[in-house]
C-alpha cells in the first residue's frame, strides 16, 4: 500500500467586490432551491437522504456563470498541473448553487459517480452575507491508500480547507472528501452559508481514441477540413512592452524552481519532457484578457478565451513532432516567447494554408499568431542550449462547435478513405 495526500489549491479574494455582491444577491433572491439528492448503487437516479447529505441546491443563471467562466478557463491548466490531473479536452463547466443552514453537511464521498465519469476537476467557491457568522462547513480532504490494483481507500488522517468568504478551492474529483456540519453563530434570524460547486468536464473523454485516428491522419484531417481565418495561417508580432516586462520578471525570478512537466503530451515530445513554471493566476488572467483583442484583429472574428499555458521551459535536445492542437478549443493561438539561452536559433516549423513549410525563429518579446488547430507545427531540430521559455495562449471563435467526428464525416463524404479509421496517410514528400 502507498499512502498519499491529495493536493488542493485555495485562492482567496477570487472575485472583485461588485462580482461578489452580484453572486450574493443572486443567491439571496433564488427561489428554486430543492433538497440535495444522493446517487447510489451505480445508478443515475438519486433520492433525498438527509443522513448522508443535507443541503439545498439550485441551478445557476447564465449571467452568474459568465462571472466565473473566463477566470475558471484561464486557471484550468495551472490547477490541473498543481493538483496532478491529467490533461483533458474541456467541455462543459458544470455548476450548482448550494445553501447550507444550521447543521447541514455532506458525508464522505467522491465526485465520480455513475453518471459523472466525465468529471476531471472539482472546485467550490465560498461566499456568505458579511452580517452572518458561522463555524464549521470545512472541506475535509482525506488521505488515501493506493492498492496494487490502483484502488483508493480513505484513511483516518485528513486536511481541512476553511470556507473563507470569497475564496475558491480546487481538488481532484477522486479525492474522498466531506463537508463538516455548519454551525450558525449569528444573532437573530439564522443566516445561510452559500457555495457554488462545479466540475470541469471532459468534452469527449474517449471520442478521439475511439475514432482510432493516427497522428498523421489527425494532421491531414485538420489541414484539409478545418476552416481557416487568415490568408497565411500565421503571423509574427511584438508582445506589448509592459506585458513582456511583467512576464520576463516572473520568469527571471522563478526559472530556478521550474520542474518536470510530468503531464505533458506523450505523443508530441521527443527526447524528454520540458520543465514547467506555473504562471501566477492573476498574471495569467491579465495576459489572456489583454491579448484577446490582438488575436481578434488578426483572426477577424470575435473570440472566447480557452486556455493560457506556461511557462514551458524546453531543455537541450528537446524536439516536437508535427501536430495540431485541440480543434475544440485551441483554434486561434499564439506562442509568446519570453527568454532563451541557446547556442543556435531553435525554429518553430509551421505549415501554412497552402501546405508550404516555414521555419520561424522568435526573438525574446516576440509572439507568433497561428491557427494552431489547423496549421501543422513542430520543432524538428533538437534545441541546442540550456533553456527556451515560452507561454501558449489559446482562443476559439464564439459559438465554435467543431469536433473530430465532424471532420471524419466530411472525409467520408469526400471518399477520403485514407483519412478514415483504419486508413493510412502517405508520409512521402
Amino acid at each position: 500500500m502507498i499512502l498519499e495526500r491529495p493536493n488542493f489549491v485555495r485562492l482567496e479574494d477570487f472575485l472583485d467586490n461588485d462580482s461578489h455582491q452580484r453572486v450574493l444577491d443572486f443567491a439571496r433572491n433564488c427561489r428554486e432551491f430543492e433538497a440535495a439528492q444522493v446517487s447510489r448503487d451505480e445508478t443515475p437516479t438519486g433520492k433525498v437522504e438527509p443522513s448522508v447529505w443535507r443541503a439545498q441546491l439550485a441551478s445557476v443563471d447564465e449571467d452568474i456563470l459568465d462571472i466565473f467562466n473566463a477566470k475558471l478557463r484561464a486557471l484550468l491548466p495551472h490547477m490541473r498541473l498543481e493538483i496532478g490531473v491529467p490533461r483533458f479536452e474541456l467541455g462543459e463547466i458544470e455548476v450548482w448553487l448550494a445553501a447550507h443552514k444550521e447543521g447541514d453537511f455532506f458525508s464522505a464521498h467522491q465526485d465520480l459517480t455513475y453518471d459523472d465519469l466525465e468529471r476531471r476537476l472539482t472546485f467550490t467557491y465560498y461566499f456568505e452575507d458579511p452580517a452572518t457568522r458561522f463555524d464549521g462547513g470545512e472541506l475535509r480532504l482525506y488521505d488515501h491508500e493506493i492498492s496494487a490494483d490502483d484502488e483508493l481507500s480513505p484513511v483516518d488522517t485528513y486536511q481541512d480547507v476553511e470556507p473563507i468568504d470569497n475564496s475558491i478551492a480546487f481538488f481532484a474529483p477522486w479525492a474522498h472528501h466531506e463537508v463538516q456540519p455548519v454551525r450558525n453563530r449569528s444573532e437573530g434570524e439564522p443566516g445561510i452559508r452559500y457555495s457554488i460547486t462545479g466540475f470541469f468536464r471532459d468534452a469527449e473523454p474517449t471520442a478521439l481514441a475511439q475514432l482510432g485516428l493516427s497522428p498523421e491522419q489527425q494532421n491531414e484531417l485538420a489541414a484539409t477540413y478545418m476552416p481557416n481565418f487568415t490568408p497565411q495561417g500565421f503571423e509574427l508580432a511584438l508582445l506589448p512592452a509592459s506585458m513582456y516586462l511583467r512576464l520576463r520578471e516572473f520568469v527571471d525570478q522563478g526559472i530556478g524552481s521550474a520542474g518536470p512537466e510530468f503531464e505533458a503530451d506523450e505523443d508530441i515530445y521527443l527526447d524528454g519532457h520540458p520543465d514547467f513554471l506555473a504562471l501566477d493566476p492573476q498574471l495569467a488572467d491579465d495576459v489572456i484578457a489583454e491579448l484577446k483583442p490582438m488575436h481578434e484583429r488578426w483572426a477577424g472574428v470575435p473570440l472566447e478565451e480557452s486556455a493560457i499555458y506556461g511557462v514551458r521551459v524546453y531543455r537541450d535536445g528537446h524536439r516536437l513532432l508535427p501536430h495540431v492542437d485541440r480543434i475544440e478549443t485551441h483554434v486561434i493561438s499564439s506562442v509568446v516567447h519570453l527568454m532563451h539561452d541557446t547556442d543556435t536559433p531553435w525554429h518553430l516549423r509551421i505549415v501554412d494554408v497552402d501546405g508550404d513549410s516555414h521555419d520561424v525563429a522568435l526573438e525574446e518579446g516576440e509572439m507568433v499568431f497561428y491557427e494552431s488547430a489547423r496549421s501543422v507545427h513542430s520543432r524538428p531540430e533538437p534545441m541546442v542550449g540550456r533553456s527556451y521559455c515560452s507561454i501558449f495562449v489559446h482562443y476559439r471563435p464564439v459559438d465554435w462547435n467543431m469536433s473530430w467526428a465532424m471532420l471524419v464525416a466530411q472525409a467520408e463524404a469526400d471518399g477520403r478513405d485514407d483519412l478514415l479509421p483504419g486508413g493510412s496517410v502517405s508520409t512521402e514528400p
